[in-house]
């Protein structure tokens, strides 16, 4: 039986996420994109949870609208859930972003039997900060603060339950896409053919 396999990239707001996800898939073809029964991004061995609205280049998005997840409603949890524990066509999966980064979520898509990988984009805050601000982003700062009091209290949690990777959000994105890539998940959304054996 083939192991289902997933990914997921947390971190406050500002470290990256979306810009790391977008540059490591860049050389990956999207085959569509679809809203039901959740909004995902097809990709030959896989998907990616949420939508892409951006035009991306290997250098980063060139624009950006309502990345990953959080392009999602709020409601969405529960259906992907579902989705994950019957109809799920996917054998690797690939998300980031707020919305779904929480334990209930990271603990039904383990109980749905997915191997779960969770790595953790780790960003200092002033520079994290920084980006939003340059970036435009018009989120009060008591908001931003407490995205980042729920992410360390996610990663807190998280460690009970299993192992958390650690990747520095200070290195470049090509160097961050390399080392992405060598997780399973990841690697296989760009295969067009089965494995062999």
């Amino acid at each position: 039986m083939t192991t289902k396999q997933m990914l997921y990239l947390v971190g406050i707001p500002g470290s990256g996420k979306t810009s790391l996800l977008a540059v490591t898939l860049a050389g990956v073809p999207i085959i569509g994109q679809a809203t039901k029964p959740v909004p995902h991004v097809v990709y030959p061995g896989g998907c990616q949870l949420g939508t892409v609205n951006a035009f991306y280049t290997r250098e980063g998005p060139k624009s950006r609208r309502s990345p990953g997840t959080d392009s999602s409603s709020m409601s969405v949890q529960p259906r992907v859930l579902q989705w994950l524990q019957g109809s799920c066509p996917y054998q690797n999966i690939v998300g980031e972003g707020d919305r779904l980064a929480n334990l209930p979520f990271f603990t039904g898509v383990r109980a749905a039997g997915w191997e779960l990988t969770v790595v953790h984009l780790d960003t200092p805050e002033s520079l994290a900060l920084d980006r939003c601000i340059t970036r435009g982003s018009n989120q009060a700062l008591a908001w931003w603060k407490g995205r980042v009091t729920k992410v360390h209290n996610l990663l807190a949690d998280l460690q009970t339950i299993l192992p958390i990777v650690n990747l520095s959000g200070t290195l470049p994105l090509d160097v961050l896409a390399a080392q992405l890539h060598t997780f399973p998940a990841v690697r296989e959304l760009a295969r067009t053919t089965p494995k062999k054996g």
